[in-house]
């Protein structure tokens, strides 16, 4: 092997060793939904170990106790995942992570079937396009700095799915941002 296959390799291993420092597979099972562990993977931030034995917890707890509520089953989760959330971001900035706020929404905006694009005039804001599914009412305004939402032309749609389509949209974007808030607390 070459000089460099072998440090590129090394890097991997280092890599993958590094990911899952101190993480508790337990905690993780405890604190997150099978989605949550799942993008947490696919952001690097946890090997497929750490993944197979959440999920296998949470799968067993699930064969137990049907009833329990995976992701959010005990007093401490919400601790244990602002925690551990903070140990698996605790690199990631404020510009980063307001980068990534608009990626994760715009890529929820995609999988409702939506397009997007940034208005030709003011490359701050992106128009949300849904009006091929939900009607004329279904087109929004995006602010990629203010992080604002707003239909395009009206102050509220007046349709009734193109106005719970805007709720849907608002409701995702909060949760989107709570979450890189929690990854990057201020205090």
């Amino acid at each position: 092997m070459t000089k460099i296959k072998i440090t590129k390799i090394v890097k991997e291993v280092i890599k993958e060793s590094m990911m899952d420092t101190s993480l508790d597979t337990y905690k993780i099972a405890d604190s997150f939904t099978p989605e949550e562990i799942a993008k947490l993977k696919s952001d690097g931030k946890i090997s497929d170990e750490v993944v197979n034995g959440a999920l296998e917890l949470q799968r067993a707890w699930k064969k137990r106790h049907p009833s329990i509520e995976i992701g959010n089953s005990s007093m401490g989760s919400k601790l244990y995942k602002k925690q551990i959330l903070q140990k698996l971001y605790e690199s990631i900035n404020k510009k980063e992570a307001l980068k990534a706020i608009n990626n994760d929404f715009l890529q929820f905006v995609t999988s409702l079937g939506g397009t997007h694009e940034v208005q030709s005039d003011n490359t701050n804001v992106v128009i949300i396009d849904f009006k091929k599914n939900y009607g004329e009412e279904a087109e929004f305004e995006y602010n990629l700095v203010t992080k604002s939402l707003h239909p395009a032309g009206i102050s509220r749609p007046e349709d009734d799915k193109a106005s719970a389509l805007y709720d849907k949209l608002w409701k995702e974007k909060a949760k989107i941002f709570r979450k890189y808030i929690e990854m990057n607390p201020t205090d």
